[in-house]
Formats: C-alpha cells, structure tokens, sequence
C-alpha cells in the first residue's frame, strides 16, 4: 500500500494517508529509511490492521530534481569537453614563434608539469573520505570522492534503534564531472596548444563550482531529512579539502601562466 505521512514524531509516531482513503498510524519501529519520517513524504507500506508496518520512503521530489540538475550539469560537462576538444585540433597548427627567453620557458615549462600534478592529486583525493554523516556525534556512514560519483550501499541502526539496516545512495554526477575534469585537466596541462593554461585555468574553475554545489546540495538534503530530529550533520574529510584547495590552486597558477606566455611573446623581439 502506498500512502502520505501526515505528521510524526519519534515519541508519540505519526500517520499515514493511504490511497485506500483510511489513515493508519505510524511507529518509529516499523520505518525503514535511513532518515526520519517527514510530513508529506511518499511511503509504501504494508497493513497490520490500524497500523502500517514495513514502512518504506519512495522516491521524492526532491531526488526527481536532482537527476534534473544532474542532467544539466552532465551536458555542461559534455560541453566542456568538446571545448578541449577543439583546442587539442589545434595541437597541429603550432604557433611559429620565435625562441622566447629560454629562462621563461623553462619556468612555463615547469609550470604545466606542477598543474598536471595538482590535477593528478585531486583524482588521489577522490579516493580519501570526502564526508561523514553523522548523528550525535556517532558516525552513520561515510563515503570517499569515488563512492560518491558512483553510489554506495551502507549499513546503518534504525534511527533510535538498534537494528541494523541496508540502503543503497546513489552516485551524484557532479562528483563524477569533477573526478572527470582532474583527468581533462592533466591532458590539458600537458600538451602544447594556444591558449592551453586558459582552458587549464577554467577546469579548475569548474571543478571548483561542482564542488560546492554538490556540498551545498549535501547540507541542503542534512536540512531538509534531519529536520525532525537535530543531532544530524555532515563533516567534510580531508579529500574533500584537498580537491577544493588543489582546484584553486590549478586555477590560479594557470592564470599565471597564461599571463605569463602572453608577456613573454609581446617582448620577445
């Protein structure tokens, strides 16, 4: 049976309207989700006369619109990458220069080998604890950069409980475009194209903005799911961190080095 929460709370449980048209009653023994009941939540059950046992939270609203935002972060994606694209075609019409200060070059040089580094720590970041869900202080479950591009079963107690349960959290595609960008951006560092360190500067950039949408996004559902009950919170770990210090750090250094190319040639004589 499917049906609506009505109202709840942990001590005196809540109600359900179901599409029979009657109204069971709901106790925190017999929710199965990892986060409390909330009003107006679309849940599927089974009737043990007045009661609803086996209660189970459907997909929302809220996750309809996040493949929505995901679908529209995918094509933005998609859309950089076919902007490399392009500039990479241009790897065969190099640009006949004259010799530079060799010093310079070297310096310019050694700068792309350093933002293909910081790019090649990210994706080493995406492998550490990104963020852990905890509540009162104890922790629930926590997940790694690449756990949170591509989905994670955990096992949690029942809120208030003891048992312990099993739910699967799907992967969020900003997680997977950022992890996708680190690697663009150790090609992009690399090759010898015009305007490269632009397009480098702009990966970072990029990764940067998925990356605290995808943390709003994560403080936003703590909000909204642990509403009923204060003790919930998200902590970032230290991949989180890094990859957020790492993309500004790709970003401004190939500011620089952009900068820098361009001066290089305006003296060259």
């Amino acid at each position: 049976m499917k049906g609506i929460v009505l109202g709840f709370d942990p001590i005196n449980g809540g109600l359900i309207s179901a599409e029979d048209g009657k109204r069971y009653t709901l106790q925190l023994d017999a929710w199965r989700g990892l986060q409390p009941p909330r009003v107006g939540e679309q849940v599927d059950f089974e009737i043990n006369g007045d009661a609803a046992s086996e209660v189970y939270p459907l997909v929302n609203e809220t996750e309809s619109t996040q493949d929505d935002i995901g679908k529209t972060l995918t094509a933005a994606g998609k859309s950089l990458a076919d902007a490399t694209s392009r500039a990479a075609a241009e790897a065969s019409v190099r640009l006949s220069e004259p010799p530079s200060n060799p010093t310079a070059q070297k310096l310019l040089e050694n700068g792309k080998k350093v933002s293909a580094s910081l790019f090649a720590v990210i994706l080493i970041c995406f492998f550490l604890p990104f963020v852990t869900v905890s509540c009162d202080n104890r922790p629930v479950f926590q997940m790694s950069g690449v756990e949170m591009a591509t989905g994670k079963t955990v096992s949690t107690p029942d809120i208030f409980g003891s048992q312990t349960q099993s739910q699967k959290i799907p992967g969020d595609s900003r997680a997977a475009l950022v992890f996708a960008a680190a690697a663009l951006g150790i090609g992009t560092s690399l090759i010898k194209i015009r305007k490269s360190s632009l397009i480098s500067a702009g990966i970072g950039a990029f990764g940067l903005v998925m990356l605290l949408s995808l943390k709003s996004e994560i403080d936003k559902q703590i909000i909204n799911n642990g509403a009923s009950y204060a003790g919930f919170k998200a902590d970032y770990g230290v991949g989180f961190w890094g990859s957020i210090l790492l993309f500004i750090s790709a970003a401004c250094l190939n500011i620089w080095l952009f900068f820098q190319k361009r001066t290089d040639r305006e003296t060259t004589p």
